[in-house]
């Protein structure tokens, strides 16, 4: 009995905290709180400051009437698969203004990938460089 008490106070907690950062699960409370994210930031270089590197996932055309989704969720599956660190498949309005990229309400949807480790950029660089196969994601352009 008092195990399933225990086990309801700690449910309850959770549903608490949940409520309080406006999520529905861990992944999301993570990703919202995350460390090594500062989403006020000017330059991208601000908001992924305790990344290692960053991509822009450029399209070679529009997204299309879907967007950036269907292919975010291509890179999410398999960053998910293969990175052995921590990773961000993002997608921000991005806009150029004095030839340098800066997150823009105005900006056209764009899709960023970070790695914290170098590896797993380094993996991501040789799988994607070069790719002329349309099921593959777009190819990454180096930001940082």
């Amino acid at each position: 009995m008092i195990v399933f008490i225990k086990e309801l106070f700690i449910k309850y907690r959770e549903q608490r905290l949940f409520k309080k950062h406006n999520v529905t699960s861990w992944h999301q409370y993570h990703r919202k709180t995350d460390p090594d994210i500062n989403a006020t930031g000017d330059t991208l270089q601000e908001i992924y400051h305790g990344y290692h590197s960053f991509f822009l996932v450029s399209s070679p055309t529009s997204w299309g009437m879907m967007g950036p989704w269907p292919c975010s969720k291509q890179i999410n599956a398999w960053c998910n698969e293969n990175s052995q660190g921590r990773y961000r498949v993002d997608i921000l309005p991005l806009a150029y203004i004095n030839n340098e990229l800066v997150p823009s309400p105005n900006g056209q949807s764009e899709i960023m990938v970070a790695f914290k480790e170098k590896s797993d950029s380094v993996s991501y660089i040789m799988l994607f460089t070069g790719s002329t196969d349309n099921q593959r994601a777009p190819i990454p352009s180096h930001v940082k």
